[in-house]
């Protein structure tokens, strides 16, 4: 298998950050209400949501969702196989599949953990609807670039 450079960018790339209207995004979360309100924003700017209330549900529908999406939002503390385990079968079966994880309380040492099994990037709960927009916005400016 090879190497997947997951790298951070913190500088903005030359160029303006892709548009977000008509992509694809698997948003992941046990907690109904923020699915649904999660759902309905993301429309708002033209993208296409699907939605999984668990780890086991989101990989069930990476499995047979073609093509897939061009990034997850992915909460981490869910019953079940839980965000955690959820990201490694992600990045191990869709490496180049960029996942951003949300969580309740994100320390130094959580996020570089998360980094290091592969996400994207992390976000604190309650966080801003603009900051996923901009996180996605990297992680597709990212993708593409490596392809």
């Amino acid at each position: 298998m090879e190497a997947v450079d997951r790298t951070r960018e913190s500088s903005q790339p030359a160029g303006p950050l892709p548009r977000l209207d008509g992509c694809r995004m698997l948003l992941v979360d046990d907690e109904p209400n923020l699915l649904e309100v999660g759902e309905r924003l993301l429309s708002l700017q033209g993208i296409r949501t699907l939605t999984a209330s668990s780890g086991e549900e989101a990989l069930e529908i990476l499995k047979s969702t073609r093509p897939l999406p061009d990034c997850v939002i992915l909460d981490l503390n869910m019953p079940g196989m839980g965000g955690a385990g959820c990201l490694q079968q992600m990045t191990r079966s869709w490496p180049h599949l960029p996942v951003i994880v949300s969580t309740g309380y994100l320390e130094t040492e959580k996020r570089s953990r998360l980094l290091a099994m592969g996400a994207f990037d992390c976000v604190e709960k309650p966080y801003r609807f603009e900051t996923i927009l901009d996180m996605a916005r990297r992680a597709l400016w990212v993708k593409q670039g490596s392809r």
